[in-house]
């Protein structure tokens, strides 16, 4: 034990000392892209659980008790080596831009904010977007078959709440890209990018807005009971301060992360239905879910694929029209472990997929070589993601854009949205969209 943790600790330090000459501030006053994936997606969520797993002290959790310990052992190697390998992807990404991305950051943040319209346009642009998201919002509503948040916080029906969540999704009436793209993904960017404009023009028309704007956007993404997605949502408000404001008080940081512990042990105690006390236990659902369950998937691909699950994932990521036109494999290998960790709830509806830290995803569809450069990819796309932001003017649709985009990364969702680019189509797609929009409101009231 003694040995895993000196050399937890001197991989850690080095880790810190690399991300900190790609991103340029650690600090937690100064959140950037970089920044949050390191504390929140590697530490938080990866590093602390493979400590914990190899040392033995997660042994009674339900994903990492059937693991045996060759593989934990492989898990831990493998998160340090991600943890070393990723920052060198990024310095890799300035290389080629031959950019000094901490200089660079550190400047951007100390512009002002620059409005290139009159405020008349983003009256009109504010009132247009909140139309829209209120347009978008029924649309998704009208197309859903029951409402699980109703289920679980009204009739306290939480198993039937677990069924509608995953029906949600596969029983949708509607068209999936309205929904996902202009739903999930852009009305929290529009309320990101009213935020802004409220902070920085200090005008009551925009501070109310925000406030609609924020309770539609929270509304929608509380639909399907998920923890995740209105947590992420929440935070990306840091970003924002720290891009607007240059930095926020570390005060306001410690503040902000006990409104978000509250926020989660209240989501659990309504959709679980146990008290607080239970769900502050060790081996409680919240730091189950919090340090090992994304680490647990990582495990599980480790020591099924190949052997156990024999189906090729190598193909996943491709566009549809090549995969039906090959009639190539669809199911993920997210899928693949639910549907042989839990499938009586995969038959039930009641269970999706098992999501992990992308080491999981790049062993399970590409072998050695997928885990080898994986991290190397994966470092060099949060990079060039972060260089586009700060080589930019400093407006409110980019800050908007760069803290979604920060808060929905993926790090502990899969690999092949970095190796297919879909971390960048989706994000550049809306920001066309929102460029278009920004044209036709400008053209017609002629600015």
């Amino acid at each position: 034990m003694i040995l895993v943790l000196m050399i937890s600790t001197f991989v850690l330090w080095g880790s810190y000392s690399l991300f900190k000459k790609a991103a340029g501030t650690m600090k937690f006053t100064q959140l950037s892209m970089i920044s949050y994936v390191f504390y929140f997606d590697i530490i938080l969520n990866t590093f602390i659980a493979s400590i914990l797993v190899v040392i033995g002290l997660a042994d009674n959790h339900y994903m990492i008790s059937i693991t045996n310990d060759n593989v934990r052992v492989w898990g831990w190697i493998l998160v340090l080596y991600s943890m070393i390998t990723m920052p060198v992807g990024m310095l890799l990404m300035n290389r080629i831009y031959t950019i000094n991305s901490a200089k660079s950051f550190l400047h951007y943040l100390n512009v002002d904010v620059v409005f290139e319209d009159k405020d008349i346009f983003y009256k009109s642009m504010v009132i247009f977007c909140l139309i829209f998201s209120f347009l978008i919002i029924t649309y998704i509503l009208f197309c859903l078959k029951s409402i699980p948040i109703i289920t679980a916080i009204v009739y306290k029906n939480f198993s039937l709440a677990a069924v509608e969540r995953a029906e949600s999704k596969s029983l949708f009436d509607g068209i999936e890209y309205i929904r996902n793209l202009f739903g999930l993904y852009f009305i929290p960017i529009i309320t990101y990018y009213i935020y802004i404009l409220s902070e920085t023009k200090k005008d009551k028309f925009y501070k109310i807005l925000f406030f609609f704007s924020f309770i539609l956007t929270t509304f929608l993404l509380l639909l399907d009971t998920q923890k995740a997605p209105i947590l992420k949502f929440i935070l990306g408000f840091v970003i924002l301060r720290v891009l607007v404001f240059k930095s926020i008080k570390l005060r306001n940081v410690f503040i902000g992360l006990f409104i978000l512990c509250g926020v989660v042990v209240f989501q659990y105690t309504q959709y679980t239905g146990r008290d607080v006390i239970s769900l502050l236990s060790v081996d409680s659902p919240i730091l189950n879910r919090i340090f090992i369950a994304q680490y647990g998937g990582m495990l599980l691909s480790l020591q099924w694929f190949p052997d156990i699950i024999k189906q090729s994932t190598a193909y996943i990521g491709l566009p549809a029209i090549i995969s039906n036109l090959f009639d190539l494999p669809s199911v993920t290998s997210a899928r693949l472990l639910m549907e042989n960790f839990n499938p009586i709830g995969v038959g039930l509806g009641s269970a999706g997929v098992i999501n992990s830290y992308y080491i999981g995803e790049a062993w399970a569809n590409y072998g050695v070589i997928g885990v080898i450069f994986a991290p190397f990819i994966v470092g060099m796309v949060i990079q060039f993601l972060h260089i586009f932001l700060i080589i930019h003017k400093k407006t409110p649709e980019l800050m908007a854009f760069y803290a979604y985009i920060t808060m929905n990364l993926g790090v502990t969702g899969g690999f092949v949205g970095f190796l297919y680019l879909k971390q960048l189509i989706f994000p550049f797609f809306l920001l066309c969209f929102f460029l278009f929009v920004k044209f036709i409101v400008r053209n017609f009231l002629k600015l």
